[in-house]
């Protein structure tokens, strides 16, 4: 069994080696590392998992549906 210590490296590296997605432009994803801005049919094409992170407004209802669960990667997630 690894050492903590050797499960945080690697967990670090293999964050290093990730690249983010943001279809919504954030100050704070602004000062991320490896993050790119794209609309969201790209965001949900490209993306192995997505995570939504909004409010329930009158603009977010329905935000993910049919058409754009089809868009996403069969493999991937939505969280």
């Amino acid at each position: 069994m690894p050492n903590a210590a050797c499960t945080a490296a690697k967990n670090e590296a293999d964050m290093a080696a990730m690249k983010a997605l943001v279809a919504d432009f954030t100050a704070f994803a602004k000062e991320l590392p490896n993050v790119e801005f794209v609309d969201l049919d790209t965001l949900l094409s490209q993306s192995d998992i997505v995570s939504l992170h909004v409010p329930q407004t009158a603009d977010t209802i329905g935000l993910i549906g049919a058409e754009e669960l089809n868009k996403m990667k069969k493999t991937a997630f939505l969280i």
